[in-house]
C-alpha cells in the first residue's frame, strides 16, 4: 500500500515510517505537518491508499486535514486512520464526523497499527476504484426520474447491499461505525446505547425501483434521519436490507417515541418529491445499552440488532465476518498495560522484528531524546 503518514513528532514519524516500510512492506511517505501533507497530495502522481494522521499539529490540525482529504474527489473512499494522543470524546466525534475510518490513541502497540492498516486495506478492496463515481451517477440518475426495469432485474442488484452514503451529516460507513463504537470504552462512555431504525416495506420499494433509484431512496431516508436526530453525540450507519443502526451517547438519549413520529412526518414530506411512488414507514427499535459489553461482544450486539425486527417480511441479514486481531490486542493491553516509556516499548517491539544498526537507531530516537 502507498501510505501518507503525517505527524509533527519527528521521533514518531521516523519510527513509524521505518516500521511500516521495513516490517510491513508498505510504500510510506512521511510529512511533518498538515501544510506539507496537502502539498504532497496535490503534487503526487500516484494515488495514496491510506492516510495515517496525527490530530494535534500546528497550522492545520489532523481533523481539518482529514476533512480536506475526504473532500478531495479521488480520496472520497480512501481509508483515513487518526493516530493521536488526544483522548477526549469530542476529538473522537469530530474525527469521525470529518470522515475518519479509524482512531488509535497513543500509546499504542505496533501490532495494533499493523492490524488496522490491514483492515483498511481490506476496506479499500471492498470499496473498489469506482465506488464514489458510481454513487454519484446513481444519485444523478435517480434525480432525473429515469425509468429502469423493475422486478427481478432490480432484485439482482442485491437488497442486502451496504450502500455507501456520502455528504450527509453524522452518517458513518459500515466499518467506521463499528470502529467508532469499539473506541467508546476508552473514553469512559458507559451510557452509550444502540438502536435500530428499519424501513418497513423496503423490499417492496426495492422491487419497483431501479438499482440507482433504490440507492437514492436510501440516501433520502438517511437525510431524514440526520435531520431528525441531529445531535453532537449521535452517529448512524446503513447496514443493508433497509436497516440503519444508531449510536447515542449520554444520559439524555432520545427515546423511541421522541424519534419515530417526527421521523415519519419528515419521511412523508421527502417521499412526495421522489420520482417513484413508494410507500414507506420507519420503525425504531428499543435501545440496547452497551454499559457492560466487551469489545468482542459489541459486534454480536450489532448483529443481533440487525437480525431482530418486528417486520416479518424483512430479509435476514448475513453476519459479516470480522477480524478479531484488534480485540485480541486490546485484551493483551489490558493484561499488560503500557509503562511510562511507551516509545521505548515500541522500539523494543520493533527491534524484535527488525535488525537495525546503532546508527539507524540513533536517528530514530534523536527527536524524542532531544525533547
Amino acid at each position: 500500500m502507498k501510505i501518507l503518514l503525517v505527524d509533527d513528532d519527528e521521533s514518531i514519524l521516523a519510527l513509524l515510517k521505518q516500521f511500516l516500510s521495513a516490517s510491513c512492506g508498505h510504500n510510506v511517505t512521511a510529512c511533518p505537518g498538515g501544510v506539507e501533507a496537502l502539498d504532497c497530495i496535490a503534487t503526487s502522481e500516484e494515488q495514496f491508499d491510506c492516510f495515517v494522521l496525527d490530530i494535534q499539529m500546528p497550522q492545520i490540525d489532523g481533523i481539518t486535514l482529514c476533512e480536506k482529504i475526504r473532500n478531495t474527489p479521488r480520496y472520497a473512499n480512501t481509508s483515513i486512520i487518526m493516530l493521536t494522543a488526544m483522548a477526549q470524546l469530542d476529538h473522537l466525534d469530530r474525527a469521525f464526523a470529518a470522515g475518519a475510518n479509524d482512531y488509535i490513541t497513543k500509546p499504542f502497540e505496533l501490532g495494533e497499527l499493523r492490524a488496522r492498516i490491514k483492515s483498511s486495506q481490506r476496506f479499500a478492496r471492498s470499496q473498489g476504484p469506482d465506488s464514489s463515481t458510481s454513487s454519484m451517477a446513481s444519485a444523478e440518475s435517480a434525480r432525473s426520474g429515469a425509468d429502469a426495469p423493475s422486478g427481478d432485474t432490480a432484485q439482482d442488484d442485491g437488497f442486502a447491499e451496504v450502500i455507501d452514503i456520502r455528504n450527509i451529516d453524522r452518517v458513518l460507513s459500515y466499518t467506521a461505525f463499528e470502529n467508532y463504537i469499539m473506541q467508546l470504552p476508552r473514553f469512559g462512555m458507559f451510557q452509550s446505547s444502540v438502536s435500530s431504525i428499519r424501513i418497513l416495506q423496503a423490499d417492496q420499494a426495492h422491487q419497483v425501483c431501479s438499482p440507482d433509484q433504490f440507492r437514492q431512496l436510501i440516501h433520502l431516508v438517511a437525510g431524514v434521519i440526520s435531520e431528525t436526530i441531529r445531535r453532537d453525540n449521535c452517529f448512524f450507519s446503513y447496514r443493508g436490507g433497509g436497516l440503519f443502526l444508531c449510536i447515542q451517547n449520554g444520559r439524555d438519549s432520545l427515546s423511541r417515541e421522541d424519534i419515530e413520529k417526527p421521523l415519519n412526518r419528515r419521511l412523508q414530506v421527502a417521499l412526495a418529491k421522489f420520482p417513484r411512488n413508494v410507500s414507506l414507514e420507519l420503525t425504531v427499535g428499543k435501545r440496547h445499552p452497551l454499559r457492560w459489553v466487551t469489545k468482542a461482544g459489541i459486534l454480536k450486539v450489532l448483529f443481533n440488532l440487525a437480525r431482530d425486527t418486528e417486520d416479518e417480511s424483512a430479509l435476514p441479514l448475513i453476519e459479516t465476518q470480522r477480524d478479531t486481531t484488534l480485540v485480541n490486542i486490546e485484551n493483551r493491553r489490558r493484561e499488560n498495560p503500557p509503562g511510562r516509556q511507551p516509545y521505548k516499548s515500541m522500539l523494543n517491539e520493533f527491534l524484535g522484528e527488525e535488525e537495525l544498526s546503532p546508527n539507524q537507531l540513533r536517528k530514530m530516537v534523536k527527536g524524542h531524546n532531544g525533547s
